[in-house]
């Protein structure tokens, strides 16, 4: 399941939007093996993602494009009493930059800043 989201028109700034999310069951249902109170008998995970963009032709000759991203992926564990074993919460941000000059034809300066979190 998922967003997408573009704004562009012309030379004006360019916005994008991007989301994704999902779900994960995963559950013992016959197993061949007497379960212990250590094993696992259900696990979930759950992520989400998601993209912010900004991009502007300045000039015609000059692009800067700013983003920022977050990701999320809880995840839990539990045995066949449904205690839980493990739950786990991993997050990201992250954030970068670019532009691009083309001072004459055939000649492209370009710089790239990620910065994660």
């Amino acid at each position: 399941m998922g967003t997408l989201i573009l704004l562009r028109r012309g030379v004006q700034p360019d916005f994008e939007f991007l989301q994704r999310r999902g779900h994960t069951l995963y559950d013992v249902v016959n197993p061949a093996y007497t379960p212990t109170p250590n094993e696992i008998q259900q696990a979930t995970n759950d992520f989400v993602m998601g993209r912010l963009g900004w991009r502007w032709t300045i000039i015609p000759r000059l692009l800067v494009e700013t983003h920022v991203a977050y990701l999320l992926a809880p995840d839990s564990w539990s045995n066949v009493y449904r205690q839980s074993l493990e739950n786990d919460h991993d997050s990201e941000w992250v954030a970068g930059g670019t532009v691009v000059w083309s001072w004459q034809r055939d000649y492209v300066l370009e710089g790239r800043v990620w910065v994660p979190t």
